[in-house]
């Protein structure tokens, strides 16, 4: 069953609730240092290059390494960058921009989802965490990794509703609720500029991003530097849309989240290839009431309705990224079956999970974008029950009754 959303008669504004940007006005904080004179401040540290601008800034850094110890002064660059990505990088970590309570005090010691003190107004909140979809080893399941959970069905920043059937694996990760679930890295970063200039360069650049807030992403200019932006190198993007603004004969009081109007989805397909100029790996989830739940049309048509206004517009997107970047998009069960039946037909490459136990997707070649020749397609979000899937769908996507291995993949 297609998730139950109503139609708002208009697009929320971005400023409303309104929430601040690092353009308000405000002094840049002390911690912040100037940027290096290097170019290229990617991973690597530079010893010559000067971590602030001052005016006697030999005598300052010689006090400063004096003052902080032998970290600084008797360790190479290379081997302090070792360590600090060993502390705080090669993670993927949630940056969320959520509207909502506080949290106030954990249910338990051993929980993973504090309580919201709902005595505290609402506010625009930062969220973060270290991600524990999956366990320290990288795997759930030992038929391969497409039995694991995946960028849609992560579910820690919200705490596990049983929706997606994958639970986080805080339990596996050593260390103590909550403090494990957290990035932990704010005592390093503010204890002097030096390590601010070393720990902020490895907490952008090796980490991966993962998020689903949709108001950041659209105003992420303004609340995040763009040197940092700049040094971004992989981002996951879960975004949900109810694109079609079509109300059903019946349930017609559901509630759309904000932004999920079409026209915040092409806004989002215009901005993300200029938003990380340095990405290497980008993988957006979208989600949601994709296919139109019109009972008039015909199948073919609502498959043409998602095709033109959706797949479409991902496939220009692409065509404007950069030919490096390892791109890969997941489309829930209602469409991805459609095209994975296309793919086939058109003797494409697939990879189906039961076969390969890799991640069920299929290679969607592009013209005219040399040297990129495609990207991958792949299932996300499982929309549709079993029993009503060939009905929804359609029985050329489903020549068969959904029975067996090689159906389970596409149903929760």
């Amino acid at each position: 069953m297609l998730r139950n959303y109503a139609v708002r008669s208009h697009t929320e504004d971005f400023a409303t609730p309104r929430f601040s940007s690092i353009h308000d006005g405000r002094p840049r904080r002390p911690v912040t240092p100037e940027p290096t004179a290097s170019k290229d401040h990617d991973t690597a540290i530079s010893s010559s290059a000067p971590y602030w601008r001052e005016a006697n800034a030999e005598a300052s850094i010689g006090l400063f390494i004096k003052a902080n110890g032998t970290f600084f002064r008797n360790l190479p660059p290379e081997i302090r960058t070792r360590i600090l990505t060993f502390a705080f990088g090669k993670r993927t970590l949630h940056m969320d921009l959520i509207y909502g309570h506080p949290y106030g005090s954990y249910k338990n010691p051993d929980s993973a989802t504090p309580v919201v003190d709902k005595k505290q107004p609402k506010k625009w909140r930062w969220r973060g965490s270290v991600c524990h979809r999956l366990p320290p080893s990288g795997m759930m399941d030992p038929r391969g990794p497409g039995y694991n959970p995946q960028p849609c069905d992560d579910e820690c920043v919200f705490g596990w509703n049983g929706r997606n059937g994958f639970q986080p694996q805080c339990e596996h990760w050593s260390g103590e609720m909550p403090g494990k679930c957290c990035v932990g890295v704010m005592g390093w970063l503010l204890s002097c500029r030096q390590a601010y200039q070393e720990g902020i360069n490895i907490l952008y650049a090796s980490n991966t991003f993962h998020t689903s807030s949709k108001r950041m992403l659209l105003r992420m200019p303004t609340l995040i530097q763009q040197r940092r932006l700049d040094t971004i190198t992989s981002f996951e993007i879960v975004w949900e849309t109810a694109p079609w603004h079509v109300v059903p004969v019946v349930q017609n009081d559901r509630e759309t989240p904000p932004l999920s109007d079409l026209g915040s989805f092409e806004l989002f397909m215009d901005i993300i290839p200029d938003l990380f100029p340095n990405i290497k790996k980008l993988h957006i989830a979208i989600q949601g009431d994709i296919l139109p739940r019109c009972t008039h049309l015909k199948k073919k048509r609502r498959n043409a309705i998602v095709e033109e206004g959706i797949i479409d517009r991902v496939d220009k997107m692409v065509r404007q990224l950069k030919y490096h970047v390892d791109f890969s998009v997941a489309m829930p069960t209602s469409t991805y079956l459609v095209q994975k039946r296309r793919a086939l037909l058109q003797d494409w490459k697939v990879f189906q999970r039961h076969e390969t136990g890799d991640v069920e997707r299929y290679w969607r070649p592009l013209k005219h974008c040399l040297p990129r020749t495609g990207y991958w397609f792949c299932l996300g979000e499982k929309d549709v029950r079993r029993k009503s899937a060939r009905a929804l769908i359609g029985r050329k996507a489903l020549p068969n009754p959904p029975i067996g291995e090689e159906y389970n993949v596409f149903f929760r």
